[in-house]
């Protein structure tokens, strides 16, 4: 079993917990521990302490890895380090400070630590390679990345790892409306399964504003009721076009522009209701019976013109639309289709297309990853990104935006140091409620998650 310390803070101790260990700490370090020098909340520490602490760790580390092992209630969990190979500073991204990377001997592990005896990350098993010769190395939300010429943060290539998609169960913790896992009520999710955490805050780099949360019945083009093979209406309750992407496309460059990140009409809307005739997909879904066949069984679904919703349609998702319908851009097969939706590989190029179309000063390059940690740091910076869902026991293959994060920790204490867990639950507009829901990243870990942000300034 490979035992994982995600976050260790340092103890507000107590004078007499400290007088086994005053012999071995050095005096510039102790102040740091010192709980009246130092709150929970200041969490303030220089390149100097980072460093001290890492020395003091590598230059006691026969006592370190004691006390830890005394922690540990399962001797498979235990630490086994027995020398340091190489200490490595590296950037902190969440605390915008630095860190440092300990490497212990042969495949005994390692540990992130900080100047206010804060451990990130405790492996007891493992040897980290691809880090022994890298520089300007980035840590946060439990990997390790490099930054690019774009300010993107990149996995380092052998750290990537794509989720095996598994059969799995709604994780149900907080029921949203009927019941279907979708959370609605963040303080109800959070009281249900996380009672004993600390609210952090969120993490949006501005100051909010109200945002009115599209979705994808209203950016519908067209309509379909199931009907008999004649037209007969069997179910008159419309259901509307699998638009998800295009929906959370829109709603991202809707956050930039009331965010002033992109100079783009997110409130200028179009009257579609005549010109319709002339759009493309027309013909196939204006007025038409579809036959839909899957293992053995037939089923037709009556098309039709959303002619409501084509008074008002916003302009900036008309432009996202007309890149996913046209050749010109992507491959004839992978284009967007009502009744079959848009491949997620294509959504960088046509957000692309979409700013420089409107703002093509701004360079907007969206960059790919299966880490969050991307997605995070854009949410950091003012900026709205895209999450792909494959395999999502709740919301099956889906996309939506992430507009926010919310952070809480829970602390527990081992020795010197605390151990704190940490919880990063995503805002995002899911295309299907007007209203924010939440989803949960350390949940559902079969499903493969995907994520376009775009992090230059």
């Amino acid at each position: 079993m490979n035992a994982k310390v995600k976050r260790i803070s340092i103890l507000a101790v107590l004078a007499l917990a400290l007088i086994s260990v005053l012999a071995i700490l050095p005096t510039g370090v102790f102040a740091k521990a010192n709980a009246d020098e130092q709150t929970e909340e200041e969490r303030v520490w220089t390149l100097e302490d980072t460093q001290a602490v890492a020395a003091f760790i590598q230059n006691n580390l026969e006592t370190f890895v004691q006390k830890y092992n005394q922690s540990r209630e399962d001797e498979s969990e235990y630490l086994h380090a027995n020398s340091v190979e190489r200490t490595k500073i590296v950037n902190l991204i969440e605390d915008e400070n630095y860190g440092a990377y300990i490497d212990f001997d042969g495949d005994n592990g390692y540990v992130v630590v900080t100047g206010d005896y804060t451990i990130y990350d405790l492996q007891t098993e493992g040897d980290l390679d691809y880090l022994d010769n890298a520089a300007n190395i980035y840590y946060g939300y439990g990997k390790f990345h490099w930054l690019d010429q774009n300010g993107t943060l990149q996995l380092f290539a052998e750290a990537e790892s794509v989720p095996t998609p598994a059969e799995q169960p709604v994780y149900d913790g907080n029921a949203g409306k009927d019941g279907d896992g979708v959370i609605i009520n963040l303080s109800e999710y959070v009281n249900a399964n996380y009672s004993k955490y600390t609210y952090e805050g969120n993490k949006f780099g501005g100051t909010r504003v109200a945002f009115n949360y599209a979705i994808q019945e209203d950016l519908s083009y067209y309509l379909w009721n199931a009907c008999d093979a004649n037209g007969g209406i069997i179910n008159y309750a419309p259901q509307y076009e699998g638009n998800c992407s295009l929906t959370a496309m829109y709603n991202i460059f809707k956050s930039w522009g009331q965010y002033g990140k992109l100079n783009v009409p997110y409130a200028t809307t179009l009257d579609l209701s005549k010109s319709i005739v002339n759009d493309p997909l027309y013909a196939t879904y204006g007025n038409k019976i579809i036959s839909y066949s899957s293992n053995g069984t037939t089923e037709y679904r009556y098309w039709q013109k959303a002619t409501g919703n084509l008074r008002a349609i916003p302009a900036v998702y008309d432009k996202i639309r007309s890149y996913t319908i046209s050749s010109n851009y992507i491959p004839e097969k992978e284009l967007y289709k009502p009744d079959e939706g848009f491949n997620r590989e294509y959504v960088p190029t046509i957000m692309e297309l979409t700013a420089d179309y409107y703002d093509s000063g701004a360079g907007v390059f969206m960059y790919y990853t299966y880490s969050e940690g991307n997605a995070l740091m854009s949410i950091k910076n003012g900026k709205a990104a895209y999450l792909s869902l494959t395999n999502d026991p709740v919301y099956i293959n889906h996309g939506v935006a992430i507009i926010d994060y919310h952070y809480y920790t829970y602390t527990s204490g081992w020795w010197i140091f605390k151990t704190t867990d940490e919880v990063f639950i995503l805002e995002i507009a899911d295309g299907r409620y007007s209203q924010p829901t939440y989803y949960d990243i350390q949940k559902n870990p079969n499903t493969l998650k995907s994520y376009y942000s775009w992090n230059k300034e």
